[in-house]
């Protein structure tokens, strides 16, 4: 969605690495700068609620969500509200609608990138990393909690398992496409 200038996004780890690509190749609007340079880097978390969920959550199919957020200030209040209407948009969430523009070049070239190669760019190690945060978040919040009758043991192990996975893939993937 547009509604500001910031771009923002959540999604899965593994299309980091695609997405930081297409951001290096679409120019901000206002600034004529690669997005890249206006992107904190972050991939936020995504949540439940969603368009995506069943995808991420039932399917395990790699899902992004992004947006143009206020610089500042409030979020984007009026979404399925009286007020949610194209003149709102044309007069205050994107006037000249250049970052819907925008927005649509980053899907577009994102949805090529991810369709035309014969081996799909994800970064597993990525999603790696991230699932083993997940675990220490989750070890955390037991702590926090005190809750000690938990054996995060095979999570662990699963966890491991899959980065080792990842490493093998994206050494396998490399040599593949040199």
């Amino acid at each position: 969605g547009v509604s500001g200038t910031k771009f923002t996004t959540g999604a899965t780890p593994s299309l980091g690495s695609a997405l930081m690509g297409v951001l290096r190749d679409v120019t901000d609007p206002k600034t004529g700068d690669p997005l890249v340079s206006r992107f904190d880097g972050v991939l936020g978390t995504l949540g439940s609620g969603s368009d995506y969920t069943v995808f991420l959550d039932h399917l395990g199919v790699p899902s992004i969500d992004m947006r143009f957020s206020p610089e500042s200030g409030a979020p984007y209040g009026v979404y399925h509200s009286v007020y949610d209407s194209f003149d709102w948009m044309d007069k205050e969430g994107d006037p000249g609608f250049h970052y819907h523009v925008a927005m649509a070049q980053v899907w577009g070239l994102l949805c090529l990138r991810l369709t035309e190669p014969e081996i799909l760019p994800f970064n597993h190690t990525l999603q790696a990393v991230a699932m083993e945060s997940y675990v220490h978040s989750i070890e955390h919040s037991a702590k926090e909690e005190n809750v000690t009758d938990i054996d995060l043991t095979p999570l662990h192990v699963a966890v491991h398992a899959f980065a080792d996975a990842a490493r093998s893939v994206g050494q396998s993937s490399s040599s593949s496409s040199s």
